[in-house]
């Protein structure tokens, strides 16, 4: 194996059981997580396949090596599948309805109203007409409600759901190699970034701008990109 990596990981994740030689890691689903990654790359095919390394480097090939690949972009792809916003309200503790009662009688139905007031028809709620239809188009009834009535208070509810969904998504990722979180991270903002282009392409009066902003397709975002700007994951870097 190559020589010993700067960072500090889960080396298990990059040793043969058997052998106990170098192997490429397994990130699969847990059925622990309340944002469940699933790591589906190929990497025999993306780093030595493909005639990329002679047989003597494949012999050779150890966690510095792959740490180097993973930096090369342009020589690598990544695939995951990561539990999206709608993924996580469905499995958010029953603590949270406690915080908002209100909100109990639509716990069955909590995670479509979320994931469906992220997209387009969010856009176009005027005094938020449209969420209430929603509701009423999953059975619900609350027309008269006064909970419901303004925007301000959802979108509080929305922020703290995208700020939880970020911890967990990093409480997940504290058991991939450290050079993942920002690839993972930066994918997910290149997908927002695409998905906000496609907003913007309409012209959008200024409530429907204030409502996009109480919905997770607009809080979201900004999260990611703090992430990113933190670049928390170099503190895993192992000191000289």
């Amino acid at each position: 194996m190559a020589e010993d990596s700067i960072w500090v990981f889960d080396e298990s994740y990059f040793v043969d059981p058997v052998t106990g030689s170098f192997c490429f890691p397994q990130y699969r689903y847990t059925g622990e997580q309340l944002v469940e990654i699933n790591d589906t790359t190929d990497y025999q095919s993306y780093w030595v396949g493909e005639g990329n390394l002679t047989p003597e480097e494949i012999c050779n090939y150890g966690i510095t090596d792959f740490e180097r690949d993973l930096c090369g972009l342009e020589n690598c792809e990544l695939e995951m599948e990561i539990d999206t916003i709608e993924d996580f309200v469905k499995k958010i503790p029953d603590d949270f309805f406690r915080s908002y009662p209100k909100l109990i009688k639509y716990r069955n139905h909590f995670a479509k109203l979320v994931y469906k007031f992220g997209s387009e028809d969010a856009w176009f709620g005027v005094d938020n007409e449209g969420f209430r239809k929603t509701l009423i188009d999953y059975g619900l009834t609350c027309k008269y409600e006064p909970y419901m009535e303004g925007t301000r208070e959802w979108g509080d509810i929305i922020r703290r759901i995208c700020s939880s969904y970020i911890y967990h998504l990093k409480s997940n990722l504290e058991r991939f190699h450290p050079l993942y979180i920002p690839i993972i991270f930066k994918e997910l903002n290149a997908y927002f970034e695409e998905e906000e282009n496609l907003w913007y392409d309409y012209d959008i009066e200024s409530f429907a701008r204030a409502y996009h902003e109480q919905t997770w397709m607009g809080i979201l975002p900004s999260l990611i990109v703090q992430e990113i700007g933190s670049k928390y994951w170099l503190r895993y870097r192992k000191k000289n």
